[in-house]
């Protein structure tokens, strides 16, 4: 097993396997990073957040091929540009699914299996997950 193993995951196959290839392509040569001391391995995994038996297929892989997590980036997230009018029913709920519930069933999915200490759990989101982006009433 490599010292790093990446997993990059979507629900699109497609969208994945695209990403993967652009990545690994910009990675250093094998023998170089094993030179250097590690070596790094990026692999797909197919994930859609808000589906509950794909968080818990993909963490069982996980646990099954590296046992535990050192870090857990959750960089899944919807967006749609205001207009001015107000937002669907249907594009609310799709956006909570995957930005707020998605988010939080892979939190508590991964929790038991990151034991290092000093293991990490990021959140990004966009830019209008700040309030400072919203006008004033003024």
């Amino acid at each position: 097993m490599p010292k790093l193993v990446i997993y990059f995951t979507s629900r699109d196959v497609s969208k994945g396997v695209a990403a993967l290839a652009e990545v690994t392509g910009e990675l250093k040569n094998k023998d170089v990073l094993e030179a250097e001391g590690g070596a790094a391995e990026i692999r797909f995994g197919i994930l859609n957040v808000t589906d509950s038996t794909s968080v818990k297929n993909f963490k069982e892989t996980i646990r099954n091929v590296c046992g535990e997590v050192d870090i857990l980036i959750n960089n899944a997230a919807l967006g749609t540009e205001f207009q001015g009018e107000p937002f669907s029913y249907e594009v609310i709920e799709k956006t909570l699914k995957t930005n707020y519930f998605g988010l939080k069933k892979m939190t508590e999915s991964f929790l038991p299996i990151i034991k290092n200490p000093g293991g990490r759990i990021i959140n990004l989101s966009s830019g209008l997950g700040r309030l400072t982006v919203l006008p004033s009433e003024s």
